[in-house]
């Protein structure tokens, strides 16, 4: 609302939209936010590398592979092959079959079936072939065969 509509209202800040409630918003919130702070004493950056070796461990040791116990509920699991960590949802893994030497990225869903103890009609209903690669977030629902 404009100061010269005679309403008696006050003008709404330059660079700001009418809100809720008769506040203002920024009309660019993400504009107007400071930036992310970041540290230059050494407590920050050894915290900052601690962290990261961290999460490092965790993906490596998080990650499945040939002979790991999850593996072993897969119809099969190539050598070589990988699901990279933290996977996503897993279901009926028994009928999902990976080839040797695939990759499977972080946050991969595999399914066959769509709930879990769906009764299958086909083994594989997933199969995955050798040297593939499967890219982050992707999501695999298989009901006959893939």
């Amino acid at each position: 609302m404009s100061a010269s509509s005679g309403s008696g209202e006050t003008p709404e800040p330059a660079g700001s939209v009418p809100g809720r409630n008769g506040t203002s918003l920024p009309a660019r919130p993400f504009e107007s936010a400071p930036p992310p702070r970041r540290g230059t004493g050494r407590g920050d950056r050894l915290a900052n590398r601690l962290v990261h070796a961290g999460w490092q461990w965790v993906a490596r040791h998080g990650a499945i592979g040939p002979g790991d116990v999850p593996a072993e509920r897969f119809g099969s699991f190539g050598e070589g092959s990988c699901l990279s960590f933290p996977s996503g949802a897993l279901f009926g893994e028994r009928w999902i079959h990976i080839g040797r030497d695939t990759l499977v990225g972080p946050d991969v869903s595999l399914s066959a079936g769509m709930v879990p103890g769906q009764h299958m009609v086909t083994d594989p209903v997933v199969r995955i072939g050798d040297r593939c690669v499967i890219g982050r977030g992707s999501h695999i629902v298989g009901h006959f065969s893939i």
